[in-house]
Order: structure tokens, then sequence, then C-alpha cells
């Protein structure tokens, strides 16, 4: 499982990417997958374990997710379920 952090603008995705790598989390930048709907167009992706991290890591800088969901293979396809923000841990 992976996890993946949507935002409501590009700004706040390239910061994200470039503040994460500044901390030592492993993070791709992808086009947002069509199935996740609204948002920049692009997200930031992280392995399942870097969740905790990632997520304190914005929230020091004031950079939100619009929407962070988890990203499994069923089937041989991606299928993402949304997490709820507030049920998340926080830094």
């Amino acid at each position: 499982m992976e996890i993946v952090f949507t935002f409501h603008s590009t700004h706040d995705a390239i910061n994200g990417e470039r503040l994460l790598l500044s901390g030592g989390v492993k993070v791709k930048v992808m086009a947002l997958p069509s199935s996740l709907g609204a948002g920049c167009g692009l997200c930031l992706r992280v392995a399942k374990d870097e969740l905790d991290r990632s997520r304190g890591l914005l929230s020091e800088v004031d950079i939100h997710p619009q929407a962070v969901y988890a990203k499994n293979l069923e089937n041989g396809k991606a299928v993402y379920t949304a997490l709820e923000i507030s049920d998340l841990p926080s830094k």
C-alpha cells in the first residue's frame, strides 16, 4: 500500500515535494489519477510507513493536503480509498 496526497494548488504540491525530500522522505510526484476527481492535477505518493512523518512535515509549514488516499492494487488495477484527514495522526 502507498499513500497519495492531493492538493488544491500545484504550488503546494511542488513545495510539499521539496519539503518531504529535504526531510528524508522518499516521495514521487505523479499526475492526479482521473478517478480522484478535482485537484491541481498533481499529487504526491509516499510509502505507507512514511504517512506520519510526511503529515508532520507538511503541517509544520502549513501545507495542507486537499485529500489523502490509500493506494492498493486489486486485480492489477490501482484502487484509491479516501482516508479521513481528521482521523489521520497529526505531527
